[in-house]
């Protein structure tokens, strides 16, 4: 009986290594590159590969679509970060912060607040009383409510408050990390982890139109950030 149970233990080991995966068994349809696809979200922190042009990994069909152009014929530009479409009096410019991804999330915001900084302002601004109003018994009164006021701001929840852009841009709520627009020049800068992302749309169409135009084709370059698409 003990040496039936040698042979079969003999037996199952010799099936076991064979069935053990090697190098060797690994097809190259299993290690291609395609199928391997990085998870979304792995590399949109990356800070080692270049960006690749935006027209490559959007396309010109996808653009059209994004922007509505119709069968207008479009030419290709190539321009410092990024390139660009035109066509009919139109144009799109997608560029990004830098031929890299910033170094870390906090130098991209950095960068971000720095060129295209926007401020939140509070709703509800206390009224204050000009000098030539106000008595002597209102200044006393007025003074310890201001001081007491600021003591305890940081314990009291935050207030409800506006957005407002600073000269020219209007921060864009519900897009990437930060994101503003100048509606003068039709430009649209988002700010997303450790990358900054910008298109500007010029042409016949409104303020609003371009806008639409220009958040669609900032969250399609978002989207191949995320994915690890954006890259050479």
């Amino acid at each position: 009986m003990k040496t039936n149970l040698s042979f079969l233990a003999i037996a199952l080991l010799g099936l076991s290594a064979c069935s053990s995966p090697t190098s060797e068994n690994v097809s190259n349809e299993a290690a291609n590159a395609s199928i391997a696809k990085s998870v979304a979200g792995v590399r949109s922190f990356a800070t080692d590969a270049a960006y690749d042009k935006p027209c490559h990994f959007l396309g010109e069909e996808i653009v059209r679509k994004a922007v509505n152009t119709g069968e207008a014929e479009m030419a290709e530009h190539d321009l410092a970060n990024g390139c660009s479409y035109e066509w009919a009096g139109n144009r799109v410019d997608l560029t990004f912060g830098g031929p890299r991804p910033f170094g870390s999330v906090f130098q991209a915001e950095y960068s971000f607040d720095k060129q295209f900084k926007t401020m939140v302002a509070v709703a509800e601004t206390p009224v204050s009383v000009t000098p030539a109003e106000a008595t002597p018994e209102d200044t006393a009164s007025a003074k310890p409510t201001v001081e007491h006021a600021a003591m305890d701001t940081h314990h009291a929840a935050a207030p409800t408050v506006a957005a407002t852009g600073v000269g020219t841009f209007e921060p864009v709520p519900g897009l990437g990390d930060k994101a503003a627009w100048n509606s003068v020049t039709g430009s649209l800068h988002v700010l997303y982890s450790n990358h900054i992302v910008n298109v500007t749309v010029s042409g016949k169409e409104n303020a609003e139109v371009r806008k639409k135009y220009a958040e669609t084709l900032a969250e399609l370059m978002l989207e191949k950030v995320a994915h690890g698409e954006a890259y050479q």
